[in-house]
Formats: structure tokens, sequence, C-alpha cells
């Protein structure tokens, strides 16, 4: 009897702590992709070895020349690359001087008959509209004779 009644308590005493826990709504949340990974070829032998500068200076010359020659030639590659970029800034300026071209009126295309038939319904409506205007002027006029000028 007393097991039982222990066991009862235990399971009353563990039922009773969750009802105490913060109760967390459960949300959906997006999952991050995974990013697709593309598999490289393996190569088993390693890229070519870079040369070093000292064996690019041994095959251009540079690496027996002083350090005056060296100078100068630095200073003449920068000459060049400066009247390069001059060059460039003037063509960009002289751009900006040039007038714009005129474009040239595209020839007009074929009338299509329903073109012609818009034409016409238009010149129409143009005609009817002069002659109401002709005959409310007749009337103004009519009614100008009518009145006693002072």
């Amino acid at each position: 009897m007393l097991s039982i009644l222990i066991e009862m308590v235990t399971r009353a005493i563990f039922f009773a702590r969750d009802r105490f826990l913060p109760q967390f709504k459960k949300k959906n949340v997006k999952r991050r992709k995974a990013p697709t990974i593309t598999k490289k070829e393996d190569n088993p032998f390693p890229p070519p070895q870079q040369p070093r500068k000292v064996d690019l200076e041994l095959e251009s010359g540079e690496y027996f020349l002083n350090q005056q020659a060296k100078q100068a030639k630095q200073r003449e590659e920068r000459t060049v690359a400066n009247q390069e970029k001059k060059a460039a800034k003037r063509k960009q300026r002289a751009a900006e001087f040039v007038p714009p071209t005129q474009q040239l009126p595209a020839a007009a295309p074929a009338k299509t008959e329903d073109d012609q038939a818009l034409e016409k319904l238009k010149e129409k409506f143009k005609k009817q509209k002069t002659d109401r205007e002709k005959q409310s002027n007749a009337a103004k006029a009519d009614l100008s004779s009518f009145l006693i000028k002072k």
C-alpha cells in the first residue's frame, strides 16, 4: 500500500512540474535552403608553380640593370601611362562639345483602309463643327440687329 502511495505522489509531482513550466507557441519557421555544392574534378597534380619576381627580372633582363636604369625605365612607363590617360580624358571632354546628330523624320508608312476611313471621319466632323459655328454666328448677328444701340 505504501509503495502505491509513493508512486502516486511521485507521478503527481512529475506531472505538476510540467504545469509550471512556460508554454511556448510553436512557430513555423522557414528553414534555410542548403546550398548546392558543385564538386570540382579532383586533379592529383598541383597547379604549375608561379615564377618568382627574380625569375621574371632575369627573363626580361632587368635584373642586371643598375638602380638608375631601373628608375628611368619606371619613369618612362609612368609617362606613357599618363599620356594615354590624358588622351582618353581629352577625347571625353571633346565629346561633350560635339553637337547631337539630328534624326530625320522617318518616311510615313502607307495608309491602310482603316486610316483612310478615320481621316474621312475627322474631316466630316470638322466640317460639321464649322457649319455649327457659322449658324451660331448668324443667329448672333440676327439678334444684334434687334438690339437698340445708343
